[in-house]
């Protein structure tokens, strides 16, 4: 990234090999046989890359969709974080996907993304009507993004149909 720091492709690529488990406790390379404890990845560093990579284009939507889904994964799947890192990841990951919506506001993976987001926010809930208004948003942006694919579909499906076949032996002969 260094080389070519406007590359979107190698700035996600390099936050992804931060996210793997690839660093033992003290941050070094983890070495089987020499290092102890467990793998560990760079999430803080995953993260901080990918917030960068979405400046490289503003207008875009994934790089802020792509962040806002390393925040959920990491609050969803982590079973080391406790409940407040959890929430504090699902609000960051919200935080990302309303930039990524605000950029382009019928980004159906964005929709989605935050619906996944509410959803860990409701598992994380300590009362029965705040889990009841996370899941009520979750089920509405699931619709909302459904009924946009289909619209969606529809309409690449309409413009194929309009556009003009090459006319049929038309070889130049």
């Amino acid at each position: 990234m260094a080389q070519n720091p406007k590359d979107a492709k190698a700035c996600g690529a390099l936050a992804a090999f931060y996210n793997k488990p690839l660093w033992d406790e003290a941050g070094a390379v983890w070495v089987e046989g020499t290092s102890t404890g467990l793998r560990r990845a760079k999430f803080d560093k995953a993260v901080a890359t990918l917030g960068q990579c979405a400046q490289i284009d503003p207008s875009s939507p994934n790089g802020y969709y792509t962040l806002a889904m390393f925040y959920w994964d990491k609050a969803y799947r982590d079973p080391l974080l406790g409940d407040k890192e959890k929430e504090e990841f699902a609000d960051k990951g919200i935080e990302a996907v309303n930039a990524a919506l605000q950029a382009q506001p019928d980004h159906v993976g964005s929709i989605v993304a935050k619906g996944l987001l509410y959803r860990v926010k409701a598992l994380l809930a300590k009362s029965p009507s705040e889990r009841k208004r996370y899941l009520d948003q979750a089920i509405l942006l699931q619709k909302q993004a459904t009924d946009l694919n289909k619209e969606q579909k529809a309409a690449a499906a309409a413009g194929a149909a309009t556009e003009v076949p090459p006319e049929a032996g038309a070889t130049g002969k």
